[in-house]
């Protein structure tokens, strides 16, 4: 009890500097009504969540771990607060972020081992997280990346949604010049900017068909940049122009980001200028 309040008393101090400080930043905060309490709600919470997060990460792989399932179960109210403050992702502390990852992982947890749990609750639980990513940035966020994962895992079927989504490997594909921005929420496509290595551009609509991997995904172009080879098209379907061998989504998106590295871009609004890349 000491060591938590000499922590505490340290974590407020380190608050009043930051703020109180000569030429501080949030100096000019100092004398708004409720700031400095809000902060300090701030730290109590944090300090709150990574507790609960090592509660997780200690029972995470173990099956003997429902009297904690229970107790998540019946917290509804620091479980609809911690969603709460979720909702403002990426507007949230590192502390929550990481906690919210421990959770989603959890979640996958319980199903992949099937404990003897309430999976219906959790399930539910993962539809409320998924509701506030739907519109959160997808792009170098490893935290909408495992919602999507997870999401896509226990409540939708398909390669896509089951293998591809999981799988992939986000911050390999950017740095190939594949940037997904976003997966659909009903997981049969992703948005996607491709960028050759000469830092022409290209932004894809890609959705998958019916009978997807046995068609090849369609790849819209939703801008006036398209490829050389495809500027009189809006779409293309993938196998119609390739091979075959080129069904799967992330291959898709390769063979695109292939012709315009071999053949260049073009403005369909002027295809005689000059487009220039910033």
């Amino acid at each position: 009890m000491t060591s938590l309040l000499i922590k505490r008393m340290q974590d407020v101090r380190f608050m009043l500097l930051a703020i109180f400080s000569k030429d501080a930043v949030l100096e000019r905060l100092a004398g708004m009504k409720g700031v400095v309490l809000l902060l300090l709600q701030f730290i109590s919470y944090d300090e709150k969540w990574l507790k609960w997060q090592q509660t997780l990460r200690r029972n995470i792989y173990s099956p003997h771990h429902a009297f904690i399932l229970t107790g998540i179960e019946k917290d509804t109210k620091n479980m609809d607060h911690f969603l709460r403050r979720i909702s403002y992702y990426p507007r949230v502390s590192m502390a929550e972020r990481d906690t919210a990852l421990c959770l989603v992982d959890f979640i996958k947890r319980v199903h992949m081992i099937n404990w003897q749990v309430d999976l219906v609750f959790y399930r539910e639980l993962l539809n409320r997280i998924f509701v506030m990513f739907k519109n959160a940035p997808f792009s170098n966020h490893v935290l909408t990346q495992e919602v999507y994962r997870a999401q896509g895992s226990l409540h939708f079927n398909g390669r896509f949604a089951v293998k591809e989504v999981c799988k992939m490997d986000y911050a390999k594909l950017t740095s190939e010049g594949i940037d997904i921005v976003k997966i659909h929420d009903d997981f049969k496509g992703c948005d996607a900017v491709l960028t050759n290595s000469r830092e022409e551009w290209v932004k894809t609509h890609l959705r998958i068909t019916n009978d997807y991997p046995f068609r090849s995904p369609t790849v819209e172009f939703v801008t006036t940049l398209r490829p050389k080879r495809f500027s009189k098209s809006n779409s293309i379907v993938i196998d119609q122009h390739y091979d075959y061998g080129f069904c799967a989504v992330e291959d898709s998106l390769r063979v695109v980001l292939l012709e315009i590295e071999m053949n260049g871009v073009m403005s369909i609004l002027d295809p005689s200028a000059k487009v220039l890349f910033v």
